[in-house]
């Protein structure tokens, strides 16, 4: 049926919802049933992007502050020439109970803010060589050289053996770091007892920080 009277097209016009914008309710249906209404989209639109914004500047601040942090300069002690002249800042001597002591002094100096080179015979010995060759190489090719005097090390001949080659390099100087693991000042080797040794087995991160303080001060 066909309503023609005016009246009835004014009201059909005046009904709630007939009209939306100028569309019927149909024509707005069929061309996006799931749009939420105008008012409520935009707001969610202008939030998500402030969101996201926020997400972009507290990204950029972080990854400005880490690129700072990573660009900070290294001292200045690591530039001389005869350090560059050998191949490690640091030769590690432990014996293989302690690899896990020795492997986490190894990571803080090694840190990019350190900036330290170290050998340590299980991690860079090469497969095949000679024990021998390979520890007297390691001691001459280093800088300073830390022994991680435990009840194992004591043990160890290699150890010992190793020790006496990085007496022979430097006799009487700093680059030599004796560090004890739970051993006693009187339990040391009588060629250690006239040299101050850092305990890593009271505070670690303490010792770590004397160690490198050590390897950057001595000549």
């Amino acid at each position: 049926m066909t309503f023609s009277s005016p009246i009835m097209s004014h009201v059909m016009t005046a009904m709630p919802g007939y009209l939306l914008n100028g569309q019927s309710l149909n024509s707005c249906e069929s061309t996006d049933s799931s749009k939420a209404p105008i008012g409520h989209s935009s707001h969610t639109s202008s939030s998500t992007c402030c969101s996201s914004q926020t997400s972009l500047n507290s990204t950029s601040q972080f990854t400005s502050s880490s690129t700072a942090f990573l660009a900070k300069p290294l001292p200045s002690a690591l530039s001389s020439a005869f350090r560059h002249s050998l191949s490690y800042d640091v030769c590690i001597c432990h014996n293989s109970e302690d690899y896990k002591v020795a492997e986490s002094l190894a990571f803080y100096l090694e840190a990019p803010n350190q900036g330290l080179r170290c050998y340590l015979p299980a991690r860079d010995c090469p497969v095949g060589g000679a024990r021998c060759t390979e520890l007297c190489n390691a001691v001459r090719n280093s800088h300073c050289w830390v022994l991680l005097v435990s009840s194992h090390f004591l043990q160890d001949d290699w150890c010992l053996y190793q020790m006496q080659q990085a007496l022979s390099q430097g006799p009487m100087s700093q680059r030599i770091i004796p560090t004890t693991l739970k051993v006693s000042y009187r339990d040391l080797p009588y060629e250690l007892r006239f040299l101050y040794a850092i305990d890593l087995s009271r505070n670690p991160d303490g010792g770590y920080s004397k160690v490198y303080t050590t390897v950057l001060t001595c000549e």
